[in-house]
């Protein structure tokens, strides 16, 4: 059992390591220097005060969930947002927060952002290892961790007490793996705008939607859908859509060094990206860029097609299945 015992050590070190390097990040970012560069929060814009840099630095180091089940990470930001303008209200409904920004940041907190990034990488590479051991890949860590210590019983006290932390109903392993984005240097514009809506939909028989009903784990809700399954035509296919959600995307111009001209001057080439932004984004320079926010703070949503061939309201909300016209 020599490499279940590596594999738990490596998820415990890594997991340290990630620690460490989020303890460094939040040191640095909380510096003097950092706290007198400016950033930029939607809708208002503009610089805000020292309690909101605070704010800020908590959205981007998150690892744990708060005692409310939305998204720290989305609460921490609309707070952040609810103090610079009171246009914004406390809208709970996920489509409605904010969920970007620009913050101008020093060198040191870019070292440590891309550290921290690493040790992201790392730990997830980790806790990927710890779940093939297992076998059982969509089932929590915490429980994946017991049944493996079941079968190492030379584990030392020392590193159950770590794998404890990892077992922690508030490790948020979402925000321990989401990336610090880091923008290019040079940076001219970025623009943000809506992703569109879109779902995903796979065409499955009655056996196909019985087996993924067999693997939900609420007792009461399996029994349940398989009660609806019965009662289905077993030649009718229906149709699983996974809902995708809005996400922000930003565009992207920025200037790059190329080689040099005939007269040895520095040439500069623009570049242009477009990347989806989680949460709030890190610019290199001294100073903000050209910045153009969504006039609408919310993503639009498509109007219901007339000659649509799936039935709008699942008829299992737990599997996302919902029947054919």
């Amino acid at each position: 059992m020599q490499d279940s015992q590596h594999i738990l050590n490596t998820a415990i070190e890594t997991f340290t390591e990630l620690k460490r390097c989020k303890e460094r990040f939040l040191q640095a970012f909380h510096s003097d220097d950092n706290y007198a560069l400016p950033h930029w929060l939607p809708p208002k814009g503009g610089n805000v005060d020292a309690q909101e840099k605070r704010l800020i630095a908590s959205i981007l180091s998150a690892t744990t969930l708060s005692s409310s089940p939305a998204n720290t990470v989305d609460k921490t930001l609309d707070k952040a947002i609810n103090k610079t303008t009171s246009k914004i209200t406390d809208n709970k409904e996920p489509s409605q927060r904010i969920r970007s920004g620009i913050v101008v940041t020093t060198e040191q907190v870019i070292d440590c952002a891309i550290q921290f990034n690493l040790a992201k990488d790392n730990f997830r590479d980790a806790i990927r290892e710890v779940k093939n051991l297992s076998g059982l890949k969509k089932t929590k860590i915490g429980r994946i961790i017991d049944q493996i210590l079941v079968k190492e019983p030379n584990v030392t006290p020392a590193a159950l007490k770590q794998l404890k932390d990892l077992q922690a109903p508030n490790l948020d392993f979402i925000a321990c793996y989401r990336k610090i984005q880091i923008l290019p240097k040079n940076l001219q514009s970025i623009s943000w705008t809506w992703m569109s809506q879109h779902k995903e939909i796979t065409r499955v028989s009655l056996d196909e939607a019985i087996a993924m009903a067999l693997k939900l784990e609420n007792e009461f809700t399996r029994d349940a859908v398989l009660n609806q399954l019965y009662k289905e035509d077993p030649n009718k296919p229906l149709a699983y859509i996974k809902p995708i959600n809005s996400q922000l995307r930003a565009n992207l111009v920025w200037k790059e060094k190329v080689a040099s001209d005939q007269n040895n001057e520095q040439a500069y080439e623009t570049k242009r990206k477009t990347v989806v932004t989680s949460t709030i984004v890190l610019s290199q320079d001294g100073k903000l860029p050209r910045i153009k926010w969504p006039v609408e703070n919310q993503p639009s949503h498509r109007l219901a097609r007339s000659d649509r061939k799936i039935e709008l309201d699942p008829i299992i909300n737990a599997l996302h299945l919902h029947r054919y016209l």
